[in-house]
Formats: structure tokens, sequence, C-alpha cells
């Protein structure tokens, strides 16, 4: 079993680079619940930080790696459950505003100060990666039964 994920990060205190893996419980994650998504198993995590030593919008702190989690969600055509896996690769580069420009594949997370919020991020992502309209591949609609009809 891998060791709780920290829940936010000094970027003032933080090593140049570290490799931060560990799982986070969804209940940690009370957003989650809030969305209707449950959480089987505690999410995996495994990010890279790097912080330059001279950190500046110009040079901000990054975040690369990935996320697994394992989410029961309520099919939209039947109202059942069904799973979901979320796989999410990630890679954030944390800016002092918005107004930052940030690398084309990177995605901004503005920070007040030097705390980043890790399991907010993290929350974030579980939240963008599950589906809309969550259904089953093969799903009936309620009050219809699935199959061939005799008549």
């Amino acid at each position: 079993m891998q060791r709780p994920l920290p829940v936010w990060i000094d970027l003032a205190r933080a090593r140049a680079k570290q490799q931060l893996d560990g799982s986070v419980a969804g209940e940690r994650m009370p957003r989650l619940s809030e969305a209707g998504v449950e959480l089987l198993r505690p999410a995996e995590v495994s990010v890279c930080l790097t912080v330059p030593e001279f950190r500046s919008d110009a040079r901000p702190a990054e975040v690369s790696g990935r996320i697994v989690a394992l989410a029961s969600l309520q099919c939209q055509r039947c109202m059942g459950s069904m799973e979901h896996r979320i796989e999410s690769q990630v890679f954030w580069q944390l800016v002092a505003s918005d107004s930052t420009e940030v690398d084309e594949d990177a995605e901004p997370i503005v920070l007040e100060g030097d705390r980043f919020e890790l399991l907010e991020a993290v929350t974030d992502e579980l939240l963008l990666a599950v589906p809309s309209y969550p259904r089953h591949a093969e799903c009936a609609l309620p009050g219809t039964h699935s199959g061939s009809d005799d008549n």
C-alpha cells in the first residue's frame, strides 16, 4: 500500500526536483461524493514536481505525472451502478496569475503565494475525467428490456 499523498506543498521549501507517489482515499476528496462519484479504491498518484531555483512567471514550477482511479458512477440510461476507470496524464504549470502564459500542452494552476494545493488539483483532475453522461456500453432504457421479442 502506498502512503497517503500530502494535501499541499510549500514550494518555497520544496526540493528542486522530487517524485511524489501516493494514494488518495475518496473520503479525503468530499467534492467527488458531492458530484456522485465514489472511488472503489484509493486513487493512485505518481507525479514529479520540478521547482526552478529562481521561480518566476517565465520559469514556473511544474508538475507532471499520472493519476489512476476506479470509480463507481450512476448510468444515466438505466440508473444502475457502473465502474469507470480513470487514467489521466497531467502536466501542470504553477503560476501566480491566470494571465501568465504557459506551455501549449500545460494546464495552468494559479497559486496564492507558495502553497500548492496538491489534493485539490488531484480532485479537480478526477472530476474533469468523469464523463458528463455516464452510461453502460450495452444498456436498455428504464422500463424496457433488451433482447429479442417473441412476437
